[in-house]
């Protein structure tokens, strides 16, 4: 599957079990933002869809480096049932505090 397949799939696979959103952001003059982002609770997850063997971009690891140095969460998912199991333990996390 490719990444936009696994975005695709994750999106409908949140609204349908969750009822949540994953929102594309954009951020003007920011290239390498994750492709999703979920918000919960003030908290906020970040995923990066891409295909089994493709690559982050230079300035994708630059921009998910620099968000992981402030602590906030940047997933990639390389697959859809690893992205739903990351998500799910986020959510539960939440739950758990």
């Amino acid at each position: 599957m490719t990444g936009t397949g696994i975005e695709k799939a994750f999106v409908e696979y949140l609204r349908e079990n969750y009822a949540l959103e994953a929102f594309k952001l954009r951020i003007d003059g920011v290239d390498g933002f994750p492709d999703r982002s979920v918000i919960v609770g003030g908290r906020i997850f970040l995923i990066e869809f891409k295909s089994p063997n493709e690559k982050l971009r230079p300035q994708q690891r630059k921009i998910h480096g620099e968000l992981k140095a402030d602590g906030t969460p940047v997933f990639i998912g390389r697959d859809l049932e690893e992205s739903i199991k990351a998500i799910e333990e986020w959510i539960l996390e939440e739950d758990e505090n």
